[in-house]
């Protein structure tokens, strides 16, 4: 589960994202994310993410740019949440690992996943 930003994630992580995106279809692990609507985002996801791998394929939804910014890349796995900064500026990661803290992090989750499938 992810809450991102595809125009910095591509920016920052550049041509690793095809390797990734690539790598994590070959291990069979799904992806849904919340992820900043924009133009860069509807290219990068219809390019990248279609084919006949369906597992390759994420479950987006797209969410209005300027009234949800996204700053740092959150993922959230099994009993870890990972989050870093999008910003070349300030490049920083951490990694939680707690059940507890990724049980509530994958229930904001899903409560924006929610929300997000309304009309905003």
């Amino acid at each position: 589960l992810a809450f991102s930003s595809w125009d910095d994630l591509v920016n920052v992580f550049g041509d690793y994202m095809k390797s990734y995106s690539k790598r994590r279809a070959e291990l069979g692990i799904p992806f849904r994310g919340i992820v900043m609507d924009t133009p860069f985002a509807r290219k990068y996801n219809s390019r990248y993410y279609t084919g006949a791998n369906t597992v390759a394929i994420p479950q987006c939804r797209f969410i209005p740019a300027d009234q949800f910014v996204f700053k740092t890349e959150i993922n959230i796995y099994s009993n870890k949440v990972a989050i870093w900064s999008l910003r070349e500026e300030e490049l920083v990661g951490v990694i939680i690992e707690s059940a507890v803290i990724a049980d509530t992090h994958r229930s904001i989750w899903e409560l924006a996943w929610h929300a997000a499938g309304m009309k905003l």
